[in-house]
């Protein structure tokens, strides 16, 4: 069945890691450019690299290992208004780094950022979840990673004091940091982070999900207008 958005739809089912409210929110917060070079990181079912072609005019290259998910990831682009705009490319992020010469403006990413708990029991859906330490995930992207360029990314809140480890090791630093919250009385859930190589004053700000009547909040909707078809 998949998900439709307001201007595509995204098949799923060959992948191990679903459209999640993860990406959706990434993809809705990124302070992308309106040219240049775009990298998803990752790209799954390609959802992230369609989010970006509808907010901008930039050249999308989403890299994804798993074969199931980029046959997928082709076809959901192919079917897109973006198919010229979004090139789909099987291959490891840090090979992929290595081999390439060619610099991005911007690098998005919905790591696979589980690093302990359970497996999960399809190895496929393992891969996702558990495939690539911030660490490694870091070093491939700032290898292509323009000048001036920004990384953004999603993370559960447990995972920050692993990150920030890893950039602090590569010169990052944070320029922009949202922490998401299901509910306002609940901790934070999860956060979305804008990383730059130059040390800059981070942007902090707060964004609660849903009212707690379990409807959506005013700000959640406000953000992902352009993507959900009831916003």
């Amino acid at each position: 069945m998949g998900f439709t958005f307001k201007q595509f739809h995204i098949d799923d089912d060959r992948c191990g890691m679903k459209v999640s409210t993860d990406s959706i929110l990434l993809g809705s917060w990124a302070r992308l450019p309106q040219q240049g070079r775009i990298l998803d990181a990752g790209a799954g079912s390609g959802l992230l690299a369609l989010m970006c072609a509808q907010r901008t005019q930039a050249h999308i290259d989403a890299v994804e290992l798993d074969a199931g998910a980029c046959a997928q990831a082709r076809d959901n682009a192919r079917r897109s208004p973006w198919s010229d705009q979004v090139r789909v490319i099987r291959q490891e992020i840090g090979e992929f780094a290595r081999t390439q010469t060619q610099s991005y403006h911007h690098v998005i990413s919905n790591p696979p950022y589980f690093e302990s708990g359970v497996v999960a029991p399809c190895p496929q859906r393992a891969r996702a979840r558990h495939g690539l330490p911030f660490n490694q995930l870091l070093d491939a992207l700032v290898t292509r990673l323009h000048p001036e360029g920004r990384v953004s990314l999603v993370i559960p809140a447990t995972a920050l004091a692993s990150l920030q480890q890893a950039m602090a090791e590569r010169t990052l630093h944070l320029s922009r940091l949202t922490a998401v919250k299901t509910v306002a009385h609940k901790p934070d859930k999860l956060y979305l982070l804008e990383l730059a190589r130059q040390a800059v004053t981070c942007e902090q700000t707060q964004l609660v999900i849903h009212h707690h009547q379990g409807v959506y909040s005013d700000e959640f909707k406000h953000l992902t207008a352009n993507f959900y078809l009831n916003g």
